[in-house]
């Protein structure tokens, strides 16, 4: 996978991945358990398999889109959007801006 570096001024995008590396990049980030990789916080699949199983909320969507934008920061400033049904607790839909991933997580 390349690396996709940010204007460190202004946090711009010196390019843009296609979608499918950024899909790939948020499916990787979903199935990697909270603090994942030794010194680092990366990682947010225990937490998600949590917030999956109650009604979604704005709070709720806010704090996953933060730590999604943390983690992988080709994110950082795009309109992200999620949406789940408690009822199916391992799947999420991804929105970023029209492109759209679903995750499947395993419990």
């Amino acid at each position: 996978m390349k690396n996709y570096l940010m204007n460190s001024i202004g946090g711009d995008l010196v390019s843009s991945p296609p979608w499918e590396e950024v899909s790939d990049m948020i499916r990787h980030w979903s199935s990697c358990p909270d603090n994942g990789y030794l010194g680092s916080d990366y990682g947010y699949k225990t937490s998600l398999l949590s917030f999956l199983k109650e009604p979604q909320n704005d709070q709720v969507s806010r704090k996953i889109v933060e730590k999604m934008q943390a983690d992988i920061p080709v994110l950082f400033g795009k309109d992200i959007s999620l949406d789940w049904d408690n009822l199916i607790p391992e799947q999420l839909n991804v929105h970023v801006g029209n492109n759209l991933t679903v995750v499947l997580l395993d419990a």
